[in-house]
């Protein structure tokens, strides 16, 4: 295979079975698909799908590391972590084995059917959640709060509520719109999905809705059902990882960590 630098080789140890393949023909060794995956687990390589992770700046790099250090001991039972969503109902197809008579094009309409989903979750569990097909903006993000969560919150005021830098979030009416019924808010870092759990809990949702059969009509009442399948233990299990990924944040300095 290819000769690596040192350097080179912390960085690239994904490849692609015909990657290996074009390599290993280049040095005149020939080797069938099979053989070469059981030569890669041999060497505790595995396969899986890689983690797509958003590219940071130095900048963004030491306000998660500042943001770690002010949050460091924070009670994390006190926080409610909230976030958006959206599924669309192609996105949910499993890969088919194709036959050599079949098509490989699959036709689609221009506008796929896709739901928009708000939720909350805290160490309690699920807290609240929405599914709508409207496009979220401003007026639609206060009145799903208005509907959904400022009652909950108002019984629980205690807590801090959590929210990413969404222009949405950050919009003069929504600013308001807390202030007026005394929201404490989470100050959070840009670009960091990585450092909420409720991104594992879209992770299990669309894991459920993988291979079911979906229409306009069921979307949203089978999105609903697997939202509530969601055990108690997992979401607690979440946001009990938070001292673990701010642990490893300060390791990575500021870097994406493995969540």
């Amino acid at each position: 295979m290819k000769s690596y630098t040192k350097k080179e080789k912390e960085t690239n140890l994904n490849y692609t079975i015909d990657q290996v393949k074009k390599e290993l023909e280049e040095i005149n060794i020939l080797m069938c698909n099979r053989t070469i995956i059981n030569r890669m687990k041999e060497f505790n390589f595995y396969s899986a799908y890689p983690f797509k992770k958003p590219l940071l700046t130095e900048k963004q790099k030491l306000n998660r590391l500042k943001w770690a250090g002010d949050n460091f001991s924070r009670d994390w039972t006190l926080v409610i972590f909230s976030d958006e969503c959206t599924i669309i109902k192609n996105s949910l197809k499993k890969k088919l084995w194709i036959g050599p008579e079949t098509t490989k094009i699959r036709r689609v309409v221009k506008h796929e059917i896709k739901r928009n989903i708000y939720a909350c979750i805290s160490i309690g569990g699920l807290v609240t959640y929405d599914i709508f097909k409207e496009n979220m903006n401003s007026d639609k993000y206060i009145e799903i709060l208005e509907d959904k969560f400022i009652d909950i919150y108002k019984n629980n005021n205690n807590y801090v509520y959590q929210q990413d830098n969404s222009p949405i979030h950050k919009s003069n009416k929504t600013s308001e719109y807390f202030k007026k019924n005394n929201v404490t808010l989470m100050n959070w870092p840009a670009n960091s999905p990585d450092l909420n759990p409720i991104e594992n809990l879209w992770y299990l949702l669309k894991y459920k809705l993988y291979g079911m059969l979906i229409t306009g009509e069921n979307f949203s009442s089978i999105i609903e059902e697997k939202l509530n399948e969601i055990l108690y233990e997992h979401i607690f299990n979440m946001i009990s990882s938070m001292p673990n990924r701010i642990s490893q944040l300060i390791a990575n300095k500021g870097d994406s960590i493995d969540y």
